[in-house]
């Protein structure tokens, strides 16, 4: 596997995959994050496998495998985590693949931000955000 640098322009394909993959939409600070990151592109020869995005060196704000390659995700987000000296893991709770990815590791995890979606009849109410403390959660009935 290749690991090489881009814009974001050149993996747009991509993080349109992505975004419509994920179970619900992320917050704007973490946008933010992913906005002012470096980008790379994950290539097997000469087809596009995924991408990521690396914030201020140390922090993954994104992390994305094809849906064809899912079964060396395991592998390409080790490899890029020891390649580039990853320190901290931005994960949202709508990104399956990077929960899991980072579950799989012996990581400290710190609680920020939780996203999900509420269904209520033929309505969908899409609720993100960060939660501070447990009185204010959303009421579920």
């Amino acid at each position: 596997m290749i690991i090489k640098p881009c814009t974001i322009t050149e993996i747009q394909h991509l993080i349109s995959e992505y975004l419509g993959e994920l179970s619900s939409p992320f917050d704007s600070f973490l946008e933010e994050h992913i906005f002012s990151s470096t980008f790379f592109l994950f290539q097997d020869d000469s087809n596009d496998v995924g991408c990521m995005a690396i914030h201020n060196n140390e922090l993954l704000t994104q992390f994305y495998i094809r849906r064809q390659y899912l079964r060396y995700a395991q592998q390409f987000f080790l490899q890029a985590i020891k390649r580039h000296a990853i320190r901290a893991v931005f994960v949202p709770t709508c990104d399956e693949l990077l929960v899991s990815l980072v579950m799989d590791q012996d990581y400290t995890i710190n609680k920020q931000a939780y996203f999900f979606r509420i269904v209520r009849s033929k309505f969908r109410w899409v609720m993100c955000g960060r939660m501070k403390n447990f009185d204010s959660r959303p009421k579920l009935i």
